[in-house]
């Protein structure tokens, strides 16, 4: 069995929100210079116009990204963990038992990471799979929504989906049993 951590170098982060805004910057700059060309008219115009309003959006978001990277550092000097997963090998395969991750942190796509990582770790230690479990398992139901993120993540890395038998009861107080559920089905 294996545990992982999740972590967010947080020095990288501020570097790469840094590197981030310093080139969309650079960009801004060089746009603001085209929307002031006066020899440049019409569609051409616009075009530079809707490039540069897109650019300013860009830029106002690594600007909060590298304030939101800066206090994070400050908190967490080194690093910050912000998910978990355990996982358990046997014969040529992988399980992944349980993953989870702090709601806060799921902008960095910790899951994808996970899976990505945990892919090329077990390749190559030589293993033919990982079950990276708990896929829905009806995909036509409409309140299914809340668990489209999971499913679109796990099965975004070209996953098989295995479908195993379902659950049953046995009945071994069927007096109590039928009790039990003639009141579930009342609610």
């Amino acid at each position: 069995m294996d545990i992982f951590f999740i972590n967010v170098n947080t020095d990288k982060y501020i570097n790469n929100m840094k590197k981030m805004y310093d080139k969309e910057a650079i960009k801004n700059e060089e746009l603001a210079s085209l929307v002031q060309d006066i020899s440049i008219k019409g569609n051409e115009k616009q075009e530079i116009i809707n490039q540069k309003m897109e650019s300013d959006k860009s830029l106002n978001f690594y600007k909060n990204e590298l304030v939101y990277a800066t206090n994070l550092s400050k908190k967490n000097p080194d690093f910050i963990t912000i998910g978990a997963a355990f996982t358990i090998k046997h014969n040529n395969g992988v399980e992944l038992i349980i993953d989870s991750y702090y709601e806060e942190y799921l902008k960095f796509n910790p899951r994808y990471v996970l899976i990505w990582e945990l892919i090329k770790k077990y390749k190559s230690e030589g293993f033919m799979y990982i079950n990276l479990n708990a896929v829905v398992g009806d995909f036509n139901k409409e309140d299914l929504w809340k668990y489209n993120t999971l499913n679109n993540i796990k099965l975004s890395f070209n996953s098989t989906v295995m479908e195993y038998i379902g659950e049953f009861d046995l009945v071994i107080n069927e007096r109590a049993y039928n009790k039990y559920k003639g009141l579930v089905q009342k609610k």
